[in-house]
């Protein structure tokens, strides 16, 4: 052992003296410094990405165009199934895991090809779609399905002017705005003003080439974005403002970018618009952010695994950053902070080759996206990822992420429910939307009311008066606590709770068991 212990000593005296020897020669030791210095530089490290919660594929010759999160936060997908030159509008509904509660396959047009491109909420508990529809192949007119919450169809429409429409969103009049491609003079950006039974209200066209989404702003007005041209030749994004009527309040370009392909109202009342411009030869998705004026505060175009590359989709996020969907040969989502620097990036899984199209934030902070999939040695199938949570956006509360642009009143739950809280919950939580549009306060807020009554018509407990009720836009809840507006608890029953919003009102029930 003593032996030994000075052999180890006489081996760390030699190991020093050479170690001395190399680090004292001057090529060395600058190795040594710039190496230690190196090691002192901060790295770039992305912040930790959502894991994938599930992945579905639904329908043979089958893709996705749109999705929309549901109030009980399920989903609703858009698409088209079936063989070219025979394909037929595709409507997708499923719970929250992916598992299918229905589908719906419409044939409104024989010998031609149909397909839905987006789909939104109506404010009766429905849904609604636009597309187009071809007639045998000799021209495509804009279509609209509206479908009862089950899928069964209550009306469809068809307009002369206006070939396709790209994207739907109802509308504070209960009404809906479609964007898409007009023929007026050549191809053109139309807008496309229905009412709730598909009654056109006005259509107006903004000039080459066309529209590919809109929606209602927060004063009454329409943001719309799109290109400027098509195919293979020069184009810029295109982002147009308009009041109530459609007529233009102002027009911006963006020669970055190529093509606008998404469009939402931020929270500070500006706009982030997504989409595709080149680098070089290269095709990279892109974000744009301007102020309410459409005057530009950043532009970012992302450097992609691949040279071809779009902007799909953006959200922006309860954090105020943006979530952006990129599809090409790998598609991924993109999370930015909210001057639209990366804090991550995620893969999105495949069974062969997928292309993602539309994107939404799922209640529980998470990520949906809608598109298809090919899987090698079959057919293309409707494609559906959900994501788990975000670890960045855990504790900030989502209202949905986006501002409703109708009200609605969610079941309570739980339901039914104990105010003693003998064996259930001794509370019941109910929530409802408040949209930003047709606001009675002053600082776009909304004055309600929330009431509880009996099955007489009665009313026990006011949980929110007009006078002193006003809520911002978004999603909101209240707990009733099952005692009256004298602080008694109420008896055993069916209650019925009644939610009004300017010229909307909505009942539901509730029951209590003791």
């Amino acid at each position: 052992m003593k032996r030994n212990g000075l052999e180890n000593k006489t081996k760390s005296k030699y190991l020093y003296l050479f170690i001395t020897f190399v680090i004292n020669k001057p090529m060395i030791k600058s190795i040594v410094s710039i190496i230690l210095l190196l090691l002192t530089i901060p790295q770039t490290q992305y912040a930790q990405a959502p894991e994938i919660e599930w992945v579905n594929l639904y329908g043979e010759h089958a893709q996705a165009r749109g999705i929309q999160v549901t109030p009980d936060s399920g989903y609703i997908a858009c698409g088209f199934i079936g063989q070219v030159a025979d394909e037929d509008y595709y409507l997708v509904r499923v719970n929250s895991y992916g598992d299918t509660l229905w589908t719906r396959r419409y044939d409104f047009f024989d010998g031609g090809n149909e397909a839905l491109y987006s789909v939104d909420l109506a404010s009766d508990g429905g849904y609604v779609a636009t597309g187009y529809g071809d007639w045998n192949g000799t021209s495509l007119k804009c279509f609209i399905l509206k479908v009862n919450s089950v899928g069964d169809t209550v009306w469809s429409r068809t307009y002369n002017t206006i070939s396709q429409g790209n994207s739907i969103s109802c509308t504070s009049d209960s009404g809906y705005i479609i964007a898409g491609k007009g023929w007026d003079s050549g191809s053109q950006m139309v807008l496309h003003k229905i009412d709730s039974v598909g009654d056109v209200m006005w259509t107006e066209n903004y000039g080459p080439y066309w529209a590919w989404d809109a929606q209602q702003t927060t004063d009454g007005g329409y943001i719309a974005t799109g290109s400027t041209g098509g195919g293979a030749g020069p184009s810029d994004i295109s982002l147009v403002k308009t009041d109530s009527v459609g007529d233009t309040l102002w027009t911006k370009t963006f020669s970055r970018g190529r093509r606008g392909l998404s469009v939402q109202q931020a929270f500070d009342g500006g706009y982030i618009v997504s989409g595709y411009g080149y680098v070089g030869s290269a095709l990279r998705p892109c974000l744009i952010k301007t102020n309410s004026d459409g005057d530009t505060l950043w532009t970012k175009l992302y450097t992609t695994p691949e040279s071809y590359c779009t902007g799909s989709h953006v959200r922006q996020t309860p954090d105020g950053g943006y979530i952006l969907a990129e599809s090409g040969t790998i598609d991924l989502l993109r999370r930015t902070d909210s001057e639209g620097n990366t804090i991550w990036t995620l893969s999105l899984p495949s069974y062969g080759y997928n292309h993602i199209h539309s994107l939404q934030i799922t209640p529980e902070n998470g990520y949906i996206v809608a598109g298809y999939d090919w899987p090698s040695g079959s057919t293309t199938q409707l494609y559906i990822a959900k994501t788990e949570p975000d670890p960045t956006l855990v504790g900030i509360e989502n209202n949905y992420s986006s501002i409703p642009l109708h009200y609605s009143l969610s079941q309570n739950y739980p339901n039914p429910f104990n105010p003693s809280g003998a064996g259930r919950s001794p509370s019941t939580t109910i929530s409802f939307f408040v949209t930003q549009n047709a606001m009675s306060g002053s600082d776009g807020s909304s004055f309600v009311t929330l009431g509880i009554y009996n099955i007489k018509g009665q009313k026990v407990k006011q949980l929110l008066s007009n006078s002193a009720s006003q809520q911002s836009a978004g999603k909101h809840s209240v707990i009733w606590d099952g005692k009256d507006d004298n602080n008694k608890p109420v008896a055993s029953g069916i209650y019925l709770y009644r939610f009004a919003a300017g010229n909307f009102s909505e009942t539901k029930k509730c029951l209590i068991l003791k």
